[in-house]
């Protein structure tokens, strides 16, 4: 009989996160708002809280929340949004910062 002592190590699994391709609520808003505000970000927000409804408000700020956390990639983020905002802003996470505070601060 064979002595086996070997212990198994265990295999960590890396779960990736699904990538994410589009941010359709985001899109909107710079097409609709945000291009016809001239890229004013406070002002584009006032009229999407004021026009859209609380779901399609809700969307946007869950999708500001992802970019927020980090969970979408750089070059999704210079597809949709843009490099000029990128550049204004400095990066994407407070580009998504100010937009979701301008939002809770919309009357």
């Amino acid at each position: 009989m064979e002595d086996s002592t070997e212990t198994e190590t265990p295999q960590t699994e890396i779960i990736e996160s699904p990538q994410i391709k589009g941010l359709p609520t985001i899109e909107y808003y710079l097409r609709t708002y945000a291009r016809s505000c001239s890229g004013n970000d406070r002002k584009a927000a006032q009229l999407f809280k004021d026009y859209e409804s609380g779901d399609k408000m809700s969307r946007l700020k869950r999708e500001l929340t992802l970019i927020s956390q980090g969970k979408v990639a750089d070059e999704v983020l210079l597809r949709i949004v843009g490099p000029g905002r990128q550049s204004i802003y400095k990066n994407f996470l407070r580009w998504a910062n100010f937009v979701t505070s301008s939002l809770n601060a919309a009357r």
